[in-house]
Protein backbone atom coordinates (compact mmCIF):
# COMPACT_ATOMS: atom_id res chain seq x y z
CA UNK A 1 0.00 0.00 0.00
CA UNK A 2 2.69 2.44 0.81
CA UNK A 3 4.70 1.80 -2.66
CA UNK A 4 1.22 2.42 -4.64
CA UNK A 5 0.96 5.72 -2.23
CA UNK A 6 4.32 6.41 -2.97
CA UNK A 7 4.32 6.00 -6.44
CA UNK A 8 1.69 8.24 -6.56
CA UNK A 9 3.17 11.08 -4.92
CA UNK A 10 5.96 10.81 -7.16
CA UNK A 11 3.99 10.82 -10.33
CA UNK A 12 2.42 14.03 -9.02
CA UNK A 13 5.57 15.26 -8.30
CA UNK A 14 7.14 15.16 -11.58
CA UNK A 15 4.02 16.17 -13.65
CA UNK A 16 3.89 19.01 -11.46
CA UNK A 17 7.50 20.33 -12.19
CA UNK A 18 7.07 19.65 -15.79
CA UNK A 19 9.32 17.01 -16.28
CA UNK A 20 8.84 13.90 -18.37
CA UNK A 21 10.18 10.68 -17.30
CA UNK A 22 12.78 10.66 -19.91
CA UNK A 23 13.70 13.88 -18.41
CA UNK A 24 13.72 13.11 -15.00
CA UNK A 25 15.99 9.73 -16.07
CA UNK A 26 18.83 12.36 -17.73
CA UNK A 27 19.24 13.93 -15.04
CA UNK A 28 19.37 11.26 -12.46
CA UNK A 29 21.42 9.18 -14.86
CA UNK A 30 19.03 5.80 -14.82
CA UNK A 31 17.59 3.94 -17.64
CA UNK A 32 14.28 5.70 -18.50
CA UNK A 33 12.67 2.02 -17.39
CA UNK A 34 13.77 2.20 -13.85
CA UNK A 35 11.79 5.48 -13.60
CA UNK A 36 9.01 3.60 -15.24
CA UNK A 37 9.05 0.98 -13.16
CA UNK A 38 9.13 2.78 -9.68
CA UNK A 39 5.73 5.23 -10.71
CA UNK A 40 4.22 1.81 -11.75
CA UNK A 41 4.75 0.52 -8.11
CA UNK A 42 6.49 -2.81 -9.41
CA UNK A 43 9.86 -1.70 -7.57
CA UNK A 44 10.63 0.38 -4.81
CA UNK A 45 12.94 3.60 -4.59
CA UNK A 46 15.87 3.62 -2.12
CA UNK A 47 16.29 6.14 0.45
CA UNK A 48 19.09 7.45 -1.51
CA UNK A 49 17.47 7.42 -4.60
CA UNK A 50 14.86 9.53 -3.57
CA UNK A 51 16.33 12.31 -1.47
CA UNK A 52 17.84 13.55 -5.54
CA UNK A 53 15.35 12.60 -7.23
CA UNK A 54 12.64 14.78 -4.71
CA UNK A 55 15.32 17.71 -5.35
CA UNK A 56 14.79 17.13 -9.28
CA UNK A 57 11.12 17.67 -8.27
CA UNK A 58 11.55 20.52 -6.29
CA UNK A 59 10.14 19.16 -3.43
CA UNK A 60 11.71 21.71 -0.50
CA UNK A 61 9.19 21.11 2.51
CA UNK A 62 10.88 19.18 5.06
CA UNK A 63 7.71 17.34 6.51
CA UNK A 64 6.50 16.51 2.38
CA UNK A 65 10.09 14.95 2.27
CA UNK A 66 10.23 12.90 5.34
CA UNK A 67 6.68 11.70 4.61
CA UNK A 68 8.09 10.37 1.11
CA UNK A 69 11.28 8.74 3.08
CA UNK A 70 8.91 6.85 5.47
CA UNK A 71 7.04 5.32 2.30
CA UNK A 72 10.09 4.49 0.98
CA UNK A 73 11.44 2.83 4.19
CA UNK A 74 8.19 1.18 4.60
CA UNK A 75 7.39 0.13 0.94
CA UNK A 76 10.35 -1.97 0.78
CA UNK A 77 8.99 -4.37 3.17
CA UNK A 78 6.40 -6.42 1.67
CA UNK A 79 4.29 -8.40 4.07
CA UNK A 80 4.31 -12.21 3.13
CA UNK A 81 6.80 -12.65 0.24
CA UNK A 82 7.35 -16.17 1.83
CA UNK A 83 3.63 -17.25 0.21
CA UNK A 84 4.54 -16.12 -3.43
CA UNK A 85 4.87 -19.61 -4.86
CA UNK A 86 1.49 -20.05 -3.84
CA UNK A 87 -0.45 -16.98 -4.90
CA UNK A 88 -0.47 -15.04 -8.30
CA UNK A 89 1.18 -11.78 -8.42
CA UNK A 90 -2.38 -10.21 -8.24
CA UNK A 91 -3.16 -11.85 -5.23
CA UNK A 92 -0.22 -10.58 -4.10
CA UNK A 93 -1.02 -7.06 -4.48
CA UNK A 94 -3.96 -8.13 -2.64
CA UNK A 95 -1.99 -9.45 0.40
CA UNK A 96 -0.25 -6.14 0.88
CA UNK A 97 -3.42 -4.09 1.08
CA UNK A 98 -4.77 -6.08 3.41
CA UNK A 99 -1.68 -5.90 5.38
CA UNK A 100 -1.91 -2.09 5.16
CA UNK A 101 -5.60 -1.95 5.47
CA UNK A 102 -6.85 -0.02 8.23
CA UNK A 103 -10.64 -1.90 8.12
CA UNK A 104 -11.51 -4.67 6.09
CA UNK A 105 -14.49 -5.91 5.06
CA UNK A 106 -15.75 -9.49 2.82
CA UNK A 107 -18.59 -10.71 1.90
CA UNK A 108 -19.42 -14.19 1.55
CA UNK A 109 -22.69 -16.14 0.44
CA UNK A 110 -21.61 -19.75 1.33
CA UNK A 111 -18.35 -19.66 3.18
CA UNK A 112 -16.90 -17.95 6.16
CA UNK A 113 -14.72 -15.59 5.06
CA UNK A 114 -10.69 -17.10 4.45
CA UNK A 115 -9.22 -15.50 7.67
CA UNK A 116 -12.00 -16.09 9.87
CA UNK A 117 -11.58 -19.73 9.38
CA UNK A 118 -10.42 -22.18 11.76
CA UNK A 119 -7.65 -24.62 10.96
CA UNK A 120 -10.22 -27.45 10.48
CA UNK A 121 -12.58 -25.21 8.56
CA UNK A 122 -9.95 -24.02 6.22
CA UNK A 123 -8.16 -28.09 5.50
CA UNK A 124 -12.04 -28.81 4.88
CA UNK A 125 -12.62 -26.03 2.30
CA UNK A 126 -9.14 -26.54 0.56
CA UNK A 127 -9.53 -29.79 0.76
CA UNK A 128 -13.19 -29.77 -0.75
CA UNK A 129 -12.04 -27.43 -3.95
CA UNK A 130 -8.21 -28.28 -4.44
CA UNK A 131 -9.05 -32.42 -4.55
CA UNK A 132 -6.15 -32.29 -7.16
CA UNK A 133 -3.57 -30.57 -4.34
CA UNK A 134 -1.25 -32.33 -2.71
CA UNK A 135 -0.94 -32.29 1.31
CA UNK A 136 2.06 -30.45 1.33
CA UNK A 137 0.67 -27.59 -0.87
CA UNK A 138 -2.99 -27.56 1.47
CA UNK A 139 -0.48 -27.10 4.72
CA UNK A 140 1.36 -24.20 2.76
CA UNK A 141 -1.97 -22.35 1.81
CA UNK A 142 -3.36 -23.08 5.21
CA UNK A 143 0.06 -21.83 7.05
CA UNK A 144 -0.40 -18.81 5.05
CA UNK A 145 -3.94 -18.19 6.40
CA UNK A 146 -2.53 -18.24 9.72
CA UNK A 147 -0.01 -16.29 9.46
CA UNK A 148 -2.24 -13.57 7.90
CA UNK A 149 -4.68 -14.09 10.76
CA UNK A 150 -2.14 -13.10 13.37
CA UNK A 151 -2.51 -9.45 11.52
CA UNK A 152 -6.55 -9.60 13.10
CA UNK A 153 -5.11 -11.02 16.84
CA UNK A 154 -2.79 -7.96 17.17
CA UNK A 155 0.39 -10.74 16.78
CA UNK A 156 2.16 -9.60 13.59
CA UNK A 157 4.20 -6.17 13.36
CA UNK A 158 2.00 -4.70 10.60
CA UNK A 159 -0.91 -4.79 12.64
CA UNK A 160 -2.84 -1.86 11.31
CA UNK A 161 -4.94 0.12 13.80
CA UNK A 162 -7.92 -1.20 13.50
CA UNK A 163 -10.28 -4.33 11.80
CA UNK A 164 -14.10 -4.58 10.88
CA UNK A 165 -15.15 -7.94 9.91
CA UNK A 166 -18.75 -9.14 10.20
CA UNK A 167 -20.49 -12.50 9.19
CA UNK A 168 -23.89 -13.36 9.26
CA UNK A 169 -25.99 -16.63 8.39
CA UNK A 170 -29.08 -16.12 6.84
Amino acid sequence: MLRLRLRSELRKARVSAGLTQRAVADRMEWSPSKLIRIEAGEVGISVNDLRPLATTYGITDRRKLDELLDMARGSRRMPFTEYRDLYSKDFMQRLALESAASVHREFGSLLLPGLLQTEEYMRAVIGTYGKDMSEEGVDRIVESRLARQEVLEGKSEISPSSWTSRWCAA
